[in-house]
């Protein structure tokens, strides 16, 4: 059963698709996101539908003000989303459902549990409210004894024993939150819950209603109460303060969700007369789409006429960090470990290190707050108690009693936001990119620390296949212990007991999820080659070789990538050696610039300069949209000629080379760098933020090779036009005397190679 948008339950009928989709996260205005693929249905508004009553001929839009169902793509697309345009003029909305409707479930007095989390305190000796309004204490001594025990304090008693049951007793203002059970109560309950909250913490505005609050879990409490009950609802922050003789003193964070609703979330009389919606629409903006790449996605049916459903995102949590999370919880709160884990110090910092700032948060709020950490009287203690720091709405650090600090940080973050701190213990959950390691590393050198890893390796990142897959020459963190789990190894607990893995369920799984890749990757642990590279026939074990001496008769060509400059995309060069029949090239030699450093393109030149160190160049080849540096290249006696940049063109040419091991690369220079890219480029990655530097420089050089597929088995390949054929003496003049090729029989092997390329272009059809 699903909800619909009417506030019913529905059926699910059939899921007629349930497999991996190219998918988008969708954003909407009020902050909240989900993921769907670019068939999904919605039920939307465009742009024109929402603003434009009248065509350019001035008559009446025919779907003015009307939903229609599209697709994630045709939204795209009439929307104008684009990763690169973070916020769309042309947005089009979505509505906002009407209220859940549930029955009540006899839940203790909601609307006073509303009024004792605004403007109560509840400890284990009494229950006091603070209210100057006539109407609330008249409410309270109704139902319950109440005697004033201060200006505006009033002792309660003769409470029913359920509310011990809320959990709510025993919490100061920014550590109070909604109980469960009363955030999933019955539509009238919930309705006098909020009205409880809002009679007491709560104003009327201009723009509907605000509710006013330290505490970020009853922040969220009161937007899933608002959006149960058909409302819509924004958030905003800022930091709380006072003035003291003069100065300004900070508190805490402060939160102010603003909403509105067709309910009137009031019951007092002066704010619930000021109460208006206005003219309210109720609809949801799309703020932007992004794409995620190919994910695991689920297409379901429902039983209604217009086939919507209500869907959120609640945070996909992995099953790999329990064990990280113990761990660091253990270290931090047990220091008679600490001397055999640190002999010679005191530990102090640990690090968490996850994805993204929505992961931690939702790990945090649904797992460790939850799970693993240690809860109600004991978070006090002073051994196990603790305490978090949040900073804009995420989970910044938690500090234990026993003065050790347990920092997070994400993958998204540059390396020079790593470069501060001496960390005792790396916590990381799942993999990081490989490029953030050395200084990972460099924190704990020290602290001679620990760090701990666990990981489901998607990314394809060669580094971390030859942590967990090679064994001996090329492997990574050899005197590391390493371990691959697979689903039959969890089968049993260590005590011998079963445990909530069967051999039907491991089946189960593996017939769900397609491909020997996945069922490897998902079951088994191991570390596999992802679907959706673009490299995907590059092979780490067939076409990387050790350096071997050219032989005199094989041809060079060179490409040469300018790059963006910094960090964006820096300098990259590549050597490649042929065969005379065309059969068999080796990349030579490879060069990437730091992404420290800018370069000019008279640096870029000098090291290309040394890396050709004299050698007689066939084709050079560049980027052809960087003319200062052809310019300083001719210059020097260098005549490069512009690459065939067509990615069509390019990548099918270099898998097919890489498929039929016509092109290896040599341990040489930054091998290394090229593996890494080929491992991790996709389909789907945006060019301005792929690392595809070195392989742009081998694509370039080697797209114009009149390779000799004759005999073996070839991916789409697209030739582009063969390279002009010259004379001996326009050679002479055309700066090669500059190479050292003035030998009379190397001249005429070079003039006889581009020669051939007539019969060769002939041959193949080009």
């Amino acid at each position: 059963m699903v909800w619909g948008m009417d506030g019913k339950l529905r059926e699910v009928l059939d899921v007629p698709f349930k497999g991996k989709a190219y998918c988008y996260r969708v954003t909407f205005d009020d902050g909240q996101s989900i993921v769907a693929s670019d068939e999904h249905l919605w039920i939307a508004m465009t742009s024109q539908s929402r603003f434009r009553k009248k065509t350019k001929s001035g008559h009446k839009r025919k779907h003015y003000r009307e939903w229609s169902v599209l697709t994630t793509e045709e939204i795209m697309i009439q929307g104008k989303y684009s990763p690169e345009t973070k916020h769309p003029y042309y947005r089009a909305a979505t509505p906002v459902a009407r209220p859940l409707e549930t029955e009540d479930t006899g839940l203790f007095d909601p609307y006073l549990v509303g009024l004792l989390l605004g403007d109560g305190s509840m400890t284990r000796r009494r229950t006091r409210i603070a209210s100057a309004d006539k109407e609330i204490l008249d409410y309270v001594p109704s139902k319950y004894k109440i005697n004033n025990d201060g200006r505006y304090s009033y002792t309660i008693s003769g409470l029913n024993e359920d509310t011990l049951l809320a959990g709510i007793r025993n919490k100061i203002s920014y550590e109070k939150f909604i109980p469960e059970k009363y955030l999933n109560g019955g539509t009238a309950e919930r309705l006098a819950l909020l009205q409880g909250l809002m009679d007491t913490d709560g104003s009327v505005c201009t723009r509907g209603a605000v509710f006013v609050t330290t505490s970020p879990m009853l922040r969220d409490g009161v937007r899933h109460l608002v959006a149960s009950l058909g409302g819509y609802s924004t958030v905003s922050e800022r930091m709380g303060s006072y003035k003291i003789d003069g100065v300004k003193k900070e508190t805490r964070q402060a939160y102010k969700v603003n909403f509105w609703m067709l309910d009137n979330p009031f019951r007092l009389t002066r704010k619930r007369e000021k109460y208006k919606t206005g003219k309210r629409t109720f609809q949801k903006t799309i703020k932007r789409i992004e794409p995620v790449g190919v994910v695991p996605a689920t297409c379901i049916q429902v039983d209604h006429e217009d086939g919507s459903f209500l869907c959120g995102e609640y945070g996909i949590v992995t099953h790999n960090s329990t064990c990280n999370i113990k761990k660091w919880i253990k270290w931090a709160t047990e220091p008679e470990m600490w001397p055999e884990l640190w002999p010679n110090r005191r530990p102090r910092q640990f690090w968490a290190l996850m994805p993204t700032r929505d992961i931690i948060s939702t790990e945090y709020l649904t797992k460790w707050k939850t799970e693993f950490l240690p809860r109600g009287e004991m978070k006090n203690h002073p051994k196990y108690g603790w305490r978090e720091e949040m900073h804009n709405k995420h989970l910044k650090a938690i500090h234990f009693n026993t003065e050790i600090t347990l920092y997070t940080h994400t993958y998204e973050q540059d390396v020079h936001h790593l470069q501060a701190g001496t960390v005792d213990a790396h916590f990381v959950d799942e993999e990081p990119p490989w490029e953030l390691m050395p200084e990972l590393l460099m924190r704990l050198a020290a602290t001679n620390g620990y760090f701990n890893a666990v990981m489901t390796p998607t990314r394809g990142q060669d580094q971390w296949h030859r942590v967990f897959e090679v064994k001996g020459d090329g492997e990574i963190f050899t005197d590391a212990l390493k371990q691959t789990v697979s689903l039959y190894d969890c089968l049993k607990y260590e005590d011998g007991t079963d445990s909530m893995w069967t051999h039907e369920r491991i089946t189960k799984i593996i017939n769900s999820l397609g491909t020997k890749e996945e069922v490897d990757l998902r079951v088994f642990g191991r570390f596999v080659k992802r679907v959706g590279l673009k490299l995907s026939s590059f092979d780490r074990e067939k076409n990387l070789v050790d350096p071997e001496s050219t032989p005199h008769d094989w041809l060079w060509f060179s490409g040469v990538d300018i790059g963006g400059g910094g960090s964006s995309h820096p300098p990259a060069i590549a050597f490649v050696a042929v065969s005379p029949d065309m059969k068999k090239g080796r990349v030579k030699a490879l060069w990437r610039g730091s992404k420290e450093q800018d370069y000019n393109s008279t640096d870029v030149l000098q090291r290309y300069l040394e890396m050709r160190d004299g050698r007689t160049i066939i084709g050079e080849y560049y980027d052809h949209a960087a003319k200062d540096f052809v310019t300083t290249a001719l210059r020097q006696g260098v005549s490069f000629q512009p690459a065939e940049k067509s990615h069509d063109i390019g990548f099918p040419l270099l898998n097919s080379l890489f498929k039929n091991e016509m092109l290896q690369i040599e341990r040489n220079g930054d091998f290394e760098g090229f593996c890494q890219e080929a491992n991790t480029l996709r389909h789907e990655s945006q060019k301005r933020h792929s690392e595809d530097d070195l392989i742009d420089a081998v694509r370039y050089a080697v797209t114009k090779i009149p390779w000799n597929f004759e005999g073996v088995v070839t991916d789409r390949i697209i030739q582009p036009e063969p390279p002009r054929i010259i004379s001996n003496e326009e050679m002479r003049m055309n700066g090669y005397k500059n190479q050292e090729t003035t030998d009379p029989e190397t001249l005429e092997a070079l003039v006889g190679f581009w020669n051939s390329q007539s019969e060769i272009g002939d041959e193949y059809g080009w």
